[in-house]
């Protein structure tokens, strides 16, 4: 305890509820043991972003490089969110672009086919095509000058999140 009787922050934190019935509903639980504490900041990536010029065309060529359909779903303007099968997605977000990110790839798109990917590569024309290295990634970039990396490597191992700290 500090001074005046109050209690410290703890080192990390914890949120048990904000307010109304469902945080009475959730204290109640809680106190039954039925419910796990859950993080502040959870232990995953929600998405990635890559700046991007024009929104609609960087969108459409993301589209053709996952070869998936272009929707016209585009949020505020300025957001085009890439839904992956797994993992975090890539955020195309074209508000006060100021350049690409260019020295090296901010993270990679899985692929179980490197001389494919990098053939799909070359063939919707993406920039600076390099050989493929340690029979493991290429990069290339995007129509803003993004740094991108295909790979095909191993995933690492989940985050379980119920270990302490």
């Amino acid at each position: 305890m500090s001074e005046g009787g109050h209690h410290s922050p703890p080192s990390h934190l914890w949120v048990l509820c904000y307010e109304g019935d469902a945080c009475r509903e959730d204290m109640a639980a809680r106190t039954r043991g039925k419910l796990s504490i859950m993080r502040i900041i959870d232990s995953a990536i929600g998405g990635v972003f890559l700046a991007v010029s024009d929104i609609e065309a960087a969108s459409r060529w993301y589209c053709d490089l996952l070869q998936r359909p272009f929707t016209e779903d585009i949020l505020f303007g300025h957001l085009y969110v890439l839904s992956m099968r797994t993992g975090p997605a890539p955020v195309l977000d074209s508000k006060d672009y100021n350049g690409p990110h260019m020295n090296k790839a901010a993270f990679h798109f899985d692929t179980k086919d490197l001389a494919g990917a990098h053939a799909h590569a070359l063939v919707i024309g993406a920039g600076d095509v390099s050989p493929i290295r340690d029979h493991a990634f290429f990069t290339f970039k995007d129509p803003d000058g993004n740094l991108l990396m295909v790979a095909d490597v191993p995933a690492a191992a989940p985050f379980r999140g119920d270990e302490d700290f």
